[in-house]
């Protein structure tokens, strides 16, 4: 991908880590909207809670908007790293006999050659979001947890296993295929 076209590649990263943090922004600003009710419920005037508010609608437009990114970023990404990868297979099978075309074994192999361009892609990308999305986030909440409360950075380990068993059944899937 970032052979390519690394603008684009570096893009999606940046709009993946954006989306990352967007995620942690809205467990910040709900926290901070529900100590402003807790607040308002104890006698506190309604402007307490307004910050508040505004601030979580913020976040929420900015997480779907760095979602929207990402995707469609993704989508137009995609295309044109197949686009170059078929590009290759065929300057190869151009060199090909056409003797060789009559054989379905060879049409096979090309067919497994398109196929694997697009599955490469898939683990290239699962691969990316994993670097670019998923590490940034626990990073990021962790920070958090952790100012709140040390203790609370111990949550992350467990999730962590879980995530990283995840990947494993998802890596063993692609490869399977």
């Amino acid at each position: 991908m970032f052979e390519i076209i690394p603008g684009m590649a570096t893009l999606y990263c940046l709009f993946d880590v954006m989306h990352a943090s967007s995620y942690v922004l809205i467990v910040v600003f709900t926290q901070r909207l529900f100590d402003s009710v807790t607040l308002v419920a104890g006698g506190a005037p309604i402007s307490t809670a307004l910050w508040p508010l505004l601030y979580y609608i913020l976040a929420s437009i900015f997480l779907e908007v760095a979602n929207g990114l990402g995707n469609f970023h993704l989508e137009h990404l995609s295309p044109k790293v197949l686009c170059n990868f078929n590009q290759r297979i065929h300057a190869k099978a151009s060199h090909v006999a056409p003797i060789e075309y009559e054989r379905p074994e060879f049409l096979d192999m090309i067919n497994k050659a398109h196929m694997g361009t697009e599955w490469g892609l898939l683990a290239a990308t699962i691969i990316l979001m994993i670097f670019t999305f998923y590490i940034p986030y626990f990073i990021f909440m962790g920070l958090y947890l952790r100012s709140l409360s040390p203790f609370l950075i111990f949550i992350l380990v467990p999730l962590g296993m879980l995530f990283d068993i995840v990947c494993l059944k998802r890596w063993k899937t692609i490869s399977l295929q």
